[in-house]
């Protein structure tokens, strides 16, 4: 053989009978012929050589000239071809045979080249097929004549292979003389020919022209009925395929009896457990989930991936794809979170699996990016989609289906972003491409140009985008129908621009189309019917229509409470609050009904209780039943999560320095691990049975004498429902909520950072928030002296308290106040007098550093340096806090000496106070005291929360701590000792976050002091206030918390806790009584020491929430 030089011969029955060790094993049955030829070259190197046959299945052996075999292959190219690559060594002879597997002669050709070790990218691989493909259809056609049943073979491979790639044209050129030949070979009714009907209609239907894909389907169905019997696994395929085709036509009711046939078929004839009745499965679910019966389609998806993962294992192709339908309908459906793990455990196989595709991968990440595009990651959504399409383009080409869905996708987030610029070039290319490949008749075509009008709309292009939604429009009721889910998508927004056009009159029109179409398709429950009638409830109300406005949201706000309902109790905490706050439509409606008169307050707000406060109602009550429930699954997942958090919590908190490569890997996949963990929990207790519904009737009777309830809500406006005794309830619209959150902030800085500075400097945003927030709600709450307080967003950063009238004096000295996380949780206090005796835990006087005498040294070094009374961190280090020591010094004496109280108190100072410590002592106490630091976003932690929803991104955040974002509870927390120490895997960090407090059993508790700053303060939800460390006692079980909303003197907290103590248990007063007298002594004996001056900022901060009796 000569470099370079292809050489072309025959295999002959003549030629000698061939072994080698691999090729012994392969050819068990027939003969292998082989012809031999010699070679050497001039340089060592290495080196391919290819052998190619259309007439047999080639193999190669190479061997020295000694006889030893060197290399052996069968399918080395592209699948069919052998391909040696191989080192080869100047001046050595080798002999290399060409053999032809079970023992057939023919043609071949075999070459020697030199080799580039560069794999070959998958558009070379493509290539080589098609060569390969082409040419064995020439060789056929010159060897048995062009109609040939061969040829036939070979035109539907090439066929199947164009339309896999998106040359719809060639590919119908090729499957239809496949079919052809064979109808001209084998008459009208052969399984074969049924083969060719059944691959031409499916490419029909791809384009988009079903009535053709119909009657070809319903052809191959005949035949595979007449040959193989009405309960043949192959009779199921062609009912599917036929299904399939009336379901794009949006004759989705015309498709089930198919499908239901079809599996029915399977189930008897291969079992229940069989692959292809799974694939039925999935089927099925997809229908339904056209039709929006979403309950049935998660358990069919569910049971199908559980049939192929057994079958045939997790990490096979097949299984994968049962995975991939299961996480494409939990994202459409809201299950974010369980959708994301899912794509990405999918990922995660495709990277560490050899031989997966890379078209397989980046569907897999557009998919994810869909995902993230849900949730409100737009930034994270947009890389993945430009990941993909990066694939896509290499393996496709720009014009293929596949390419211009990621481009609109990558389009559609931009435009989420605000960026128009970048997204309407991004959507047109996607609509060009859908148009060539497809055809304009294509329902993806139609889509292209609707997501292009709503670009456009968005960007106040509104002439523009008339023109599209009507292209659009059209073409969808031609080749889907009138009465398709896209159809109604296209309807709604189009009334949507109207609305913007001012052309009010149409935008009804269109809208009442969409929600009719919606509600036959998806049902009165289904989120998407919901967004309807919310919207239509926008459109009322924009022209006056109030009564026509509120019936509209009251129907879409129940719709999608149904729809929730069903939703949130397996889900994650995390998941819960994010979805909550996507759906969330109460501020609309709650500034329709501030502009009426005389509606009945009952149903409104019973329709506002179940909203707010959803999520940490539903997570309490998981925490209830997870401390009833003692059998072992749910005591192992209990186990899992407070292992899988502390770590988390632990890789969290370690140093930048300290970090090992692959650091927020890590981090990502214990995120991952702990939310699956969570759901698995929650899918354990069967929270759907225990949710409760509140009237107004009940909150108002739960309403002790001469007090009122303030229930706010925080939207686009801020809204305060308002409940006095012998008045009838309110809802007061206070303005925007921008002006007023200004308002607070500023307040805020100048009470807690104003030190002895005079009054008089923040008297004009005191009269501000004063005007706005409280002057308004006045009237209807005087005459009381006792006000419930249901903060939420912002406001729940705010003492009211601390407000100061125009004539100088604090809401203390006229109202007591106690806060709640919604009205829900208001009680009544049992008749009698009940014993305040129990277990007290108190936890100060921590050492933050690694021993006695390195806490001394450093603490010395920052008493010269800076002011250390405040609670809080300075720099890297956390300070020890001196008057902590007479804190808990003071009510363990008030116990012990004064009540004499025979209960057991516990108390953790010094180094004993570590994290572990603490989370093993806290239950079981009726009291827990905890003097020490608290904190809330710490530095190297900003609040992701707030940043990822706005679509900013930070340099130094890497996908681990992104991860934090979903894991609310890791950004605030208590700090305990050794906190200061060099961290160490494994070992007490310090720190104890509100996400592993809110899985202990704290119901025994009556009372929850944290005498930290911060300690009230976290991540604003509407609708769920703070996520905060106050909130994460609460949810663990404790009746009442009193806790901080600002860094706080050391010294001032400690006198207060001593002023509260004493009322509480040496005077037997309640505890928002104790509190709130705790405060007016501090106020009080403030005005005396600094002229007049009360200082709120050394009294303000503690707020009580909860019972208050």
């Amino acid at each position: 053989m000569e470099l370079e030089t292809e050489i072309e011969a025959r295999i002959e029955k003549s030629d000698p009978v061939q072994h080698a060790p691999g090729l012994d094993k392969e050819a068990k049955y027939a003969p292998v012929l082989g012809k031999s030829y010699s070679l050497s070259v001039k340089a060592s190197g290495l080196y391919s050589i290819v052998l190619k046959s259309y007439d047999f299945d080639p193999y190669l052996i190479l061997l020295e000239a000694g006889g030893k075999v060197i290399a052996e292959d069968d399918d080395g190219l592209i699948g069919v071809h052998s391909k040696l690559l191989v080192e080869l060594k100047e001046g050595i002879q080798y002999h290399v045979t060409a053999c032809s597997l079970q023992g057939k002669t023919g043609a071949f050709s075999i070459k020697l080249a030199e080799a580039d070790p560069t794999p070959l990218s998958g558009e070379q691989l493509d290539q080589l097929k098609d060569e390969y493909e082409l040419g064995r259809i020439a060789h056929l056609e010159a060897k048995e004549g062009p109609n040939s049943l061969n040829v036939a073979k070979g035109l539907n491979s090439m066929g199947i292979r164009r339309w896999q790639t998106g040359r719809y044209r060639e590919a119908e050129e090729y499957l239809t003389r496949a079919l052809e030949i064979r109808e001209k070979n084998l008459g009208t009714k052969h399984p074969d020919t049924a083969t060719s009907l059944n691959n031409l209609a499916e490419l029909k239907r791809t384009q988009g022209r079903y009535q053709e894909s119909r009657s070809l389907h319903m052809r191959a169905l005949a035949i595979r009925e007449e040959v193989f019997g009405l309960e043949h696994p192959q009779t199921a395929t062609s009912l599917n395929s036929l299904a399939f085709v009336l379901m794009a036509e949006g004759r989705l009711n015309q498709g089930r009896p198919f499908l239901e046939r079809a599996l029915r078929i399977r189930e008897t004839a291969l079992g229940p457990n069989h692959p292809l009745t799974a694939a039925s499965l999935n089927n099925l679910a997809y229908l339904f989930r056209q039709q929006g019966r979403l309950r049935e389609v998660i358990p069919l998806l569910r049971r199908a991936l559980k049939i192929i993962e057994s079958a045939k294992g997790p990490e096979d192709p097949h299984a994968l794809t049962a995975k991939n339908n299961l996480a494409v309908a939990l994202n459409r459906q809201g299950f974010f979170e369980e959708a994301r793990e899912l794509f990405e455990e999918i990922l995660y196989v495709y990277g560490n699996q050899a031989g997966m595709s890379e078209i397989s991968t980046a569907r897999a990440r557009n998919n994810l990016a869909m995902v993230l595009k849900n949730q409100g990651l737009s930034e994270e959504a947009a890389n993945e989609f430009r990941r993909a399409i990066a694939t896509f383009l290499k393996i496709h080409g720009e014009s293929h289906p596949e390419t211009a869905a990621a481009i609109g996708n990558l389009g559609n987030v931009l435009a989420d972003l605000g960026k128009m610029d970048e997204a309407i070039p991004l959507l047109q290319t996607a609509y060009e491409i859908d148009s060539e490949v497809l055809g304009a008749g294509h329902s993806k075509t139609s889509q292209s140009l609707h997501n292009l009008a709503w670009a456009n709309k968005s960007s106040g292009r509104l002439k523009e985008a008339r023109r599209l939604y009507l292209s659009s429009l059209a073409a969808l009721k031609e080749n889907v129908g009138e009465k398709h889910p896209y159809t109604a998508t296209n309807l709604h927004n189009l009334g949507l621009l109207c609305m913007d056009e001012g052309r009010l009159d149409e935008a009804r029109s269109f809208m009442d189309q969409a929600l009719e179409i919606r509600q036959a398709c998806f049902g009165s429950s289904h989120y998407i019917t919901a967004g309807s009638w919310l919207e239509l409830g926008d459109l009322h109300s924009l022209v006056g229509r109030l009564k026509e406005a509120k019936i509209a949201y009251e129907q879409g706000l129940s719709s999608l409470l149904a729809h929730l309902d069903s939703e949130l109790p397996t889900m994650s905490e995390a998941g819960r609050i994010r979805l909550l706050g996507r759906r969330n439509h109460l501020g609309p409606y709650l500034s329709l009904l501030a502009k009426m008169e005389g509606f009945s307050v009952g149903g409104p707000y019973e329709i506002f209780l179940k909203w707010k406060g959803k999520a940490t109602r539903m997570q309490a009550a998981g925490m209830r039943l997870n401390e009833k429930d003692e059998s072992k699954l749910v005591q192992e997942l209990r186990d899992e999560i407070s292992l899988v958090s502390k770590r988390l919590s632990e890789m969290i908190f370690l140093p930048i320095k300290d970090r090992e490569k692959g650091h927020n890997d890590k981090v990502e996949e214990l995120r991952r691990k702990r939310l699956q963990v969570e759901r698995r929990l929650n899918q354990a207790f069967g929270l759907k049975d225990l949710q409760e519904a509140y009237s107004e009737a009940e909150i108002r009777s739960k309403l002790p004498e001469n007090s009122a309830l303030l229930d706010f809500f925080v939207g686009e406006e801020v809204f305060a429902w308002v409940f006095s005794e012998g008045s009838p309830a309110r809802l007061i619209s206070l303005g925007n909520s921008e002006r007023i959150r200004e308002q607070v902030e500023m307040f805020l800085a100048s009470t807690s950072l104003r030190g002895g500075k005079p009054l008089e400097e923040t008297e004009g945003q005191r009269i501000s928030l004063l005007d706005s927030l409280w002057n308004p709600i006045l009237p209807y709450v005087e005459g009381t002296d006792l006000i419930f307080i249901s903060p939420d967003g912002f406001l729940g950063q705010l003492p009211f308290g601390a407000l100061s009238t125009h004539d100088g004096r604090f809401l203390l000295e006229e109202f007591r106040f106690v806060y709640l996380s919604d009205a829900t949780r208001i009680r009544v206090p049992a008749p009698g007098r009940i014993s305040q005796e129990g277990r007290v835990l108190v936890v100060g006087d921590v050492n933050y550093y690694e021993s006695e005498e390195s806490g001394v040294q450093e603490q010395n070094q920052l008493n010269r340096r800076f002011d250390v009374n405040g609670r809080s961190r300075i720099g890297d280090r956390w300070p020890m806090l001196e008057a902590t020591r007479d804190e808990i010094r003071a009510i363990k004496e008030l116990h012990q000496y004064v009540l004499k109280w025979n209960s057991e108190f516990q108390t953790l100072d010094g180094k004993s106070a570590t994290e572990s410590n603490v989370k093993m002592a806290l239950p079981g106490n009726r009291y827990i005291h905890l003097a020490t630091h608290g904190f809330f976003e710490p530095d190297h932690l900003p609040s992701l929360l707030r940043d990822l929803e706005e679509g900013k991104e930070r340099a130094h955040f890497g996908s681990g701590l992104q991860a934090v974002g979903l894991l609310p509870g890791l950004l605030s927390g208590l700090v305990f000792a050794g906190v200061n120490a060099e961290k160490e895997l494994g070992r007490d960090d310090g720190y104890l976050t509100a996400d592993e407090i809110e899985f202990l059993d704290l119901s025994s508790c009556d009372l929850a002091v944290l005498s930290a700053c911060e300690t009230a303060l976290g991540s604003e939800r509407a609708g769920e206030g703070l996520i905060s460390l106050r909130r994460a006692f609460e949810i663990a079980g404790s009746k009442t918390v009193v806790s901080s909303l600002w860094k706080i003197d050391d010294r001032a907290s400690a006198t207060l806790m001593d002023h509260f103590y004493r009322n509480l248990w040496e005077k037997g007063l309640g505890k928002a009584e104790s509190l709130h007298r705790a405060k007016l002594q501090m106020l009080q004996q403030n005005r005396l020491d600094f002229d007049g001056d009360a200082r709120p900022s050394t009294w303000g901060a503690f707020v009580l929430s909860g019972d208050w009796y």
